[in-house]
């Protein structure tokens, strides 16, 4: 079987993909983190107002790279 048409490649692309993903997220919100603790207090209504607390921002970061770098790894890893 060719290796294009293989099963495999779907699952190793949707998870790379996916693992990507989770890994963009974990960026953006450790973006958020450091503005958020840059800005301190803030004004309400304003856009850091919106945003999470700056604890809340680290734990979502953790979370997300402890769920994308398995997927990394499992995806990377060869069978």
């Amino acid at each position: 079987m060719p290796a294009l048409q293989s099963v495999w490649l779907v699952i190793h692309v949707s998870m790379a993909a996916l693992a990507e993903a989770v890994f963009f997220m974990a960026f953006v919100c450790s973006i958020l983190f450091l503005l958020r603790q840059q800005k301190g207090e803030v004004p309400a209504g304003s856009f850091f107002d919106r945003l999470p607390d700056a604890p809340q921002l680290e734990r979502i970061t953790f979370k997300a790279i402890c769920i994308g770098y398995p997927l990394f790894v499992i995806d990377t890893h060869p069978p």
